[in-house]
C-alpha cells in the first residue's frame, strides 16, 4: 500500500494524519462499491494494523520544520531590509508579513476576505474570512470572523492594502505568480540578513480561528541551525 511505503520519511504525527485520511477514503470506497467489499476490508485491516513503527525519527519535510511564530525583532529586520530593496514586490511583502501577524490568514484566504468597518471609523474592526481548509472537517465551518475592538489607522490601512492587492492579483490571474515572487524575495532577504542560517523563514501564515494580538507574529519559520 502506497501510504505505508511512505512511513520512513514521515514523522509520527504526519503518519497518523495520512493513516486517518486514507482510512476515511477507503471506507467511502467500500460503501460505494459493495461488490469489492472484500478488497476494501483487507486494505482497511492492513492499514489499521500499522502502528508508528518505522516512522522517521526526524524529518526534513517542509511542514515538520515550520513553527508558527518568530521574534518580532526578526520581522522588523526583514521589513527594514525590504525598505531598501529594489523589488516591485517589497512593499506588498512587507504588508503581508505585518498583516499575517495580525490575522493569521493563509495566503489563499486573502482572496475572499472582507473588511467591515463603520463609516465613522468607530466601533470594532471585523475581518470576515472564508476558511481555506473547510473540507472534510478540517476547519470549524466555512467561514470565520476576526474582530478587533480597536485598531490603529496604520494597521487598518495595511489590511486594506492586502485585500486590494489580493483582489487585483486574482482579477488579473496573477495571484499564484505574485505569491511565488514574494516567497523568493523573502527567501533572498533572509539569506541577506542571516547568511549563516541553513533554513529560512517561509511565507506561510499560521492557521488560527481567533484573531491574534496585533503585535504577535504568526509567521512560520523553518528550523534554525
Amino acid at each position: 500500500m502506497w501510504v505505508i511505503a511512505q512511513k520512513p520519511v514521515l514523522a509520527k504525527k504526519t503518519w497518523n494524519k495520512y493513516k486517518v485520511g486514507v482510512n476515511y477514503y477507503l471506507r467511502i470506497g467500500r460503501a460505494g462499491q459493495p461488490q469489492h467489499a472484500a478488497i476494501y476490508d483487507a486494505a482497511i485491516a492492513r492499514l489499521e494494523a500499522e502502528g508508528q513503527g518505522g516512522c522517521a525519527k526526524a524529518t526534513t519535510q517542509t511542514s515538520a520544520l515550520k513553527a508558527k511564530r518568530f521574534p518580532s525583532s526578526d520581522l522588523a529586520k526583514i521589513q527594514a531590509t525590504l525598505e531598501h530593496t529594489w523589488s516591485i514586490y517589497a512593499s506588498q511583502l512587507s504588508d503581508l508579513l505585518h498583516a499575517g501577524c495580525m490575522t493569521g490568514l493563509r495566503l489563499d484566504e486573502w482572496r475572499r476576505a472582507v473588511l467591515v468597518q463603520d463609516a465613522g471609523g468607530t466601533g470594532p474592526i471585523i475581518l470576515k474570512v472564508v476558511n481555506a481548509k473547510a473540507t472534510q472537517g478540517r476547519a470549524h465551518g466555512e467561514t470565520r470572523t476576526l474582530t478587533w475592538p480597536t485598531l490603529s489607522n496604520d494597521r487598518v490601512a495595511c489590511l486594506r492594502r492586502c485585500l486590494a492587492w489580493a483582489a487585483k492579483a486574482e482579477a488579473q490571474d496573477r495571484f499564484d505568480q505574485e505569491v511565488k515572487a514574494m516567497q523568493r524575495l523573502l527567501r533572498n532577504t533572509c539569506k541577506r540578513i542571516w547568511p549563516r542560517r541553513k533554513e529560512r523563514y517561509a511565507l506561510y501564515l499560521a492557521d488560527t480561528n481567533s484573531p491574534p494580538k496585533p503585535d504577535a507574529c504568526t509567521l512560520s519559520k523553518k528550523s534554525r541551525p
